[in-house]
């Protein structure tokens, strides 16, 4: 079952890391620095930690309205070109079609934010200091972003795989992120920003916050394993070809 979830996504991951969806993330996570307030002079530089936290939730931000259009397009081709039939007549099983097209999704998505590290870490090299040390900046992605991405992408999965819908697949997860603040603290996958400011000031944390963000984290993951596996219990081959 491993070795089929393995190259369903291997496959996958070579698709669309040629695909237009791919450049146009890219485009998206190399410009986060252009929303945010970029320093006029080296006085003015984040501190590696400050920038770690911030190229982090920047990723949950813009990752969270990126990650519907990715989940549509990992499903089209095979709309249109009938691969899934293709596929179920090699000894590949429901699941491990559905999990192998969900982490070659999110292993693109990650591999989008690898690279978009390197604008950022690049940053001081043009005020004459040294770059931000990439060992942070992964750091926090693990910490911040690795659990809330995988969260959001379960409830896009989720929702193309139960819909089928661009309209849906579009609206549903957008609608959930306008709207989380309304959600509980533990539930939410954008931690509050004062949290964030805490961590970036390099203060230490309260009991209370560390806590909160255990929890938090913890149930961010839980979550996403369980969308997935509803996922795959709602994955219907004649309903996803229009059979």
């Amino acid at each position: 079952m491993y070795d089929q979830i393995l190259a369903v996504a291997k496959t996958e991951w070579r698709c669309q890391v040629k695909s237009w969806v791919f450049r146009i993330g890219l485009l998206i996570i190399i410009g986060v620095p252009l929303v945010v307030d970029l320093p006029s002079s080296a006085a003015d530089l984040l501190t590696t930690k400050s920038a770690g936290i911030c190229y982090s939730h920047g990723i949950v931000m813009m990752g969270s309205c990126f990650m519907p259009l990715l989940t549509i397009t990992i499903f089209y081709k095979d709309r249109v070109t009938s691969m899934p039939v293709l596929i179920f007549s090699q000894p590949v099983s429901k699941t491990s079609f559905v999990l192998g097209k969900f982490f070659g999704m999110f292993s693109v998505y990650m591999t989008i934010v690898l690279l978009g590290i390197l604008p950022w870490i690049s940053i001081p090299l043009f005020f004459g200091e040294m770059p931000y040390s990439p060992i942070v900046f992964i750091y926090f992605l693990l910490i911040l972003s690795l659990p809330s991405m995988f969260y959001f992408a379960c409830l896009c999965y989720l929702v193309e795989v139960g819909f089928g819908k661009t309209i849906a697949t579009i609206s549903i997860p957008l609608i959930f992120l306008i709207f989380w603040e309304l959600l509980p603290g533990f539930a939410s996958h954008i931690l509050p920003d004062y949290i964030l400011g805490t961590m970036a000031a390099g203060s230490p944390l309260p009991p209370d916050m560390l806590q909160f963000i255990i929890i938090n984290r913890l149930f961010l993951i839980i979550a996403g394993i369980g969308l997935l596996y509803i996922s795959t219990r709602a994955f219907s081959l004649k309903k996803f070809m229009g059979m």
